[in-house]
C-alpha cells in the first residue's frame, strides 16, 4: 500500500486480524519537526476523528452514504461559513480547505483568537449545539 507522501498521522489497518498496514508519517510536532511514531499520542481530538470516520466509512459500507456526497446535500442546516459542495471524501481525506488551526507555528491570527475563544468557552462537550460551535468559530 501507498501512503502519500504527505500524509501526517498513523495508519493502522486490519483486516481478519492480519496486519496489512503500520505506518507513521509526518511531524507529531511540526514547529520543532519531531517526527511522528507509531508511539506518538495525540489529543483526543484526533482519536474523535478516527472514531468518526470509522462510523462514516460503515455508513457507506452499508450504502447510506457516498464518498462524493456533499455536506450541503446531507445537512438541513446552512452553515454559513463552509461551503455546502465539500464532500465526505474531502473531510475524512482532510482536504476540505479548512487548515490546521491550531497549529501555532503556522496559524495566523484567526487561527489563534479560534483557539483562544475555544479554550475560554470551556467547552466540556457535554452539550455543544450549533450556535454555540458558531459563536466561537466566527
Amino acid at each position: 500500500m501507498v501512503m502519500d507522501k504527505d500524509f501526517r498521522g498513523n495508519a493502522y489497518i486490519v483486516k481478519h486480524k492480519e496486519v496489512l498496514l503500520n505506518y507513521s508519517g509526518g511531524f507529531a510536532d511540526l514547529a520543532n519537526e519531531i517526527p511522528n511514531t507509531i508511539e506518538t499520542r495525540f489529543a483526543s481530538a484526533s482519536m474523535s476523528k478516527t472514531f468518526v470516520a470509522v462510523g462514516i466509512l460503515q455508513l457507506i459500507e452499508a450504502e447510506k452514504l457516498k464518498f462524493e456526497d456533499t455536506i450541503g446535500a446531507i445537512l438541513d442546516f446552512d452553515l454559513k461559513h463552509i461551503d455546502p459542495c465539500v464532500t465526505v471524501r474531502q473531510l475524512l481525506n482532510h482536504t476540505s480547505g479548512v487548515p490546521d488551526y491550531f497549529d501555532e507555528s503556522v496559524m495566523g491570527v484567526i487561527g489563534k483568537v479560534v483557539k483562544t475563544s475555544i479554550e475560554e468557552a470551556n467547552m466540556s462537550g457535554d452539550k455543544v449545539n450549533i450556535d454555540s460551535l458558531e459563536a466561537i468559530a466566527f
